[in-house]
């Protein structure tokens, strides 16, 4: 398969364009942390996993995730528990990655530990998905939660339906970037909504290279500064592999867009990922 080049997002639908600060790398590497740190726990035994749906739904959206997260947190001792970030993943093929991999995507920022009564895996699994790139959905959504009065980082998964509270989130460095997030508000436009925003600039890029079969979705309040340096909203990462490809990597195009928390595209430009190198 020939690497693309790629085509301008569609001339009707105009966009500021991204600042440099956007055009940073950090940007990959927050998405990689955020997704590699729920790979991680996804796999984790739990105190904590209710509300199993069948598995004939389809997959969740973000409001949809998010309100079975809540669900979870809620019965953790202390409440006043806080939405920093969700991420979701949608990605053609299944993967089975170690966590020992997993955590060197992270550059090691954040140290999964173990909730009460529960064990870290040594490898973990993450579910195909077969929808449309523009749908909004996910079959993995990871959430991260803080409780002010403990200054605890919760993590939370949910795969298909199903939610469960997995890990805890420590190291000073995890801290102090995670500390500099601000929360989720509740009234956020959904990932449905969102994608098909990000979608009236992504569509004609993705139709000139057949490669892209993944979507990475972001949901962030903000940041009052630190690593991630875009304001509150959306970003959508549409690419030709997910974060834990392995094989020969070289550099691919992949194409951003931000959405607002109203669902109002903001930018959209072209980035790069390290993905298995195309063959043919």
């Amino acid at each position: 398969m020939e690497t693309p080049t790629g085509t301008a997002p569609p001339a009707a639908t105009a966009v500021p364009p991204p600042t440099p600060e956007v055009r940073r790398s950090h940007r990959r590497r927050w998405v990689a942390i955020l997704v590699a740190a729920a790979v991680i726990a996804a796999g984790g035994l739990s105190a904590v996993a209710i509300l199993t749906v069948p598995t004939s739904s389809p997959p969740p959206s973000f409001a949809e995730a998010r309100s079975l997260a809540n669900g979870t947190v809620s019965n953790l001792s202390g409440g006043g528990w806080t939405l920093l970030l969700g991420v979701g993943l949608a990605e053609r093929a299944a993967e089975t990655v170690a966590v020992t991999a997993v955590t060197n995507v992270t550059g090691s920022t954040c140290t999964p530990a173990a909730l009460p009564g529960a064990t870290l895996p040594t490898s973990v699994s993450v579910p195909a998905y077969s929808g449309g790139l523009n749908a909004g959905r996910a079959p993995f959504w990871a959430f991260v939660y803080h409780q002010a009065s403990s200054g605890t980082y919760l993590l939370v998964q949910v795969s298909g339906r199903t939610p469960t509270a997995v890990a805890r989130l420590t190291g000073s460095s995890c801290a102090a970037t995670l500390g500099s997030l601000l929360p989720v508000p509740d009234r956020f436009v959904d990932s449905v909504g969102a994608d098909a925003a990000a979608w009236s600039n992504a569509s004609g890029f993705v139709a000139g290279d057949p490669a892209i079969d993944t979507v990475i979705m972001v949901a962030s309040g903000g940041t009052t500064g630190g690593l991630i340096t875009y304001p509150a909203g959306w970003l959508f990462e549409f690419t030709p592999c997910g974060p834990f490809a392995s094989g020969t990597l070289t550099s691919r195009p992949t194409y951003v867009v931000g959405v607002d928390p109203a669902g109002t595209p903001t930018f959209a430009s072209t980035s790069s990922m390290s993905c298995p190198a195309a063959s043919g």
